[in-house]
């Protein structure tokens, strides 16, 4: 009854052809709702949902999201996966690794790598994400780094900057 699901997804998408590896992080400046959640999205992924708190990212097959409270992945609309990584808040910095050559997302929360990650991610587009159920919260998607094995896309982000373009 009432409260807004609200999702930044950032501007450049990754693909299975183009391959690589692409590392961003997400600085949480905000509180943490139950249905906070950091990931990776299609397209289609809908970014807000204005009459209820849900789990947007991963509450379909477009999106593959880490809850912040209780750790749990989604994807589909259910918890996948054997375990639970750490919860997150204010102040956590967390850092998504999105292998493109081999399909897993990693994630990383103050350096500390979580056990458990998604597999098979692709082919995309798809797209750096984080929502939040937290009124005025500031979630920010930061510092893409781009790495290509032979014939990839070289360097940094597409065009030799870095940034995903989200906040």
């Amino acid at each position: 009854s009432g409260g807004t699901t609200d999702a930044a997804r950032g501007s450049r998408g990754f693909t299975r052809k183009e391959g690589g590896v692409h590392e961003w992080e997400i600085k949480w400046d905000a509180g943490a709702g139950t249905n906070s959640m950091v990931g990776v999205c299609t397209e289609e992924q809908s970014l807000q949902d204005q009459f209820c708190l849900k789990d947007l990212v991963g509450d379909t097959s477009d999106g593959w999201g880490w809850k912040a409270s209780p750790g749990e992945l989604r994807h589909g609309g259910e918890e996948v996966g054997d375990g639970r990584n750490a919860k997150y808040g204010k102040g956590n910095v967390l850092r998504m690794i999105l292998d493109m050559d081999k399909g897993p997302l990693k994630y990383e929360k103050d350096g500390e790598a979580q056990d458990y990650f998604f597999s098979g991610i692709g082919p995309g587009p798809v797209y750096p994400v984080a929502a939040t159920t937290w009124h005025g919260g500031c979630i920010e998607i930061v510092g893409c780094k781009s790495t290509f094995s032979s014939g990839g896309g070289g360097g940094v982000d597409g065009d030799g900057e870095e940034g995903a373009g989200a906040k």
